[in-house]
Formats: structure tokens, sequence, C-alpha cells
């Protein structure tokens, strides 16, 4: 799952297939509800805050909303400098 998730999220969740999930892979663990916050703003910024040891005014962020389907990503602002020269990613804005 996550570290942070949103109240949304969480009321969406399927938690007979999520502890299906975990106790076929012999991983409880994945079955552990994350940090619950109100926004999907109010989960990134919490996550940012839990994090030690980068730029906060400037983090490095990469939201991947499919993992089956990575042709597609949003990433921070922070991280366009670095992405402009990858020659197969395309910035769409």
């Amino acid at each position: 799952m996550a570290d942070f998730i949103t109240k949304k999220f969480f009321e969406q969740t399927d938690f007979a297939a999520m502890y299906s999930n975990g106790l076929a892979c012999c991983n409880p663990q994945s079955c552990q509800i994350p940090v619950i916050m109100a926004t999907e703003e109010a989960a990134i910024s919490a996550a940012v805050a839990s994090c030690q040891f980068i730029n906060y005014d400037a983090p490095r962020i990469v939201r991947i909303k499919n993992t089956l389907a990575i042709d597609e990503f949003w990433i921070s602002e922070s991280l366009i400098d670095e992405a402009v020269k990858i020659a197969n990613v395309e910035i769409l804005q």
C-alpha cells in the first residue's frame, strides 16, 4: 500500500482483497493501514514533512497513479530539469 493515504482512498479500500493478497504473499505487513489524511494535499504535505535530509522548499516527488501503466506519471517542478535531459521522456505539462 502506501505510507500516507486520503480518507477517500481509505473508504474505498477493499479490505478482504487487501488481506487475501497480503496473506497469500506471506506479507501481513502489507495489510497495515497507513496514515489517513483528509485531502491529497494534506497527505503529500505529511509525507514530505516525514522525510529527512531533503530540500523542503523544492521536494523531489514522483506520483505514479498506476504501477501497471507507468507510461505517464507526475513529477514535481524540482525534477523537470533532470527529466528534460532523458531522451525518452516527454514533458506534457
